[in-house]
């Protein structure tokens, strides 16, 4: 997580992901170049047990935004709705 403001956001981003670092990358990117100012939100991602590098670059990228980056992952695949849910 990133960012000097610890006051709760306007908007949280949450999404549920599987195997798909490559996207991941290219979501958190778009979300840089909206409009709203960094510390109004925040991004959850939820790595639905890919067993890849996906939760890996997600904890890598946290921290290289001016917005909050949360990375979880969940202990089992159980699909997009239960991951989101976590998010939530």
């Amino acid at each position: 997580m990133t960012g000097a403001a610890l006051d709760p956001p306007v908007v949280s981003v949450v999404v549920a992901t599987f195997r798909r670092p490559d996207r991941c990358v290219r979501l958190l990117e778009a979300l840089s170049r909206q409009t709203m100012p960094a510390e109004q939100f925040e991004v959850i991602v939820v790595d639905d047990c890919s067993g890849d590098s996906t939760f890996e670059v997600l904890t890598e990228l946290a921290s290289s935004y001016p917005f909050r980056v949360r990375a979880l992952q969940t202990p089992a695949n159980r699909g997009p709705g239960p991951a989101r849910n976590i998010g939530w």
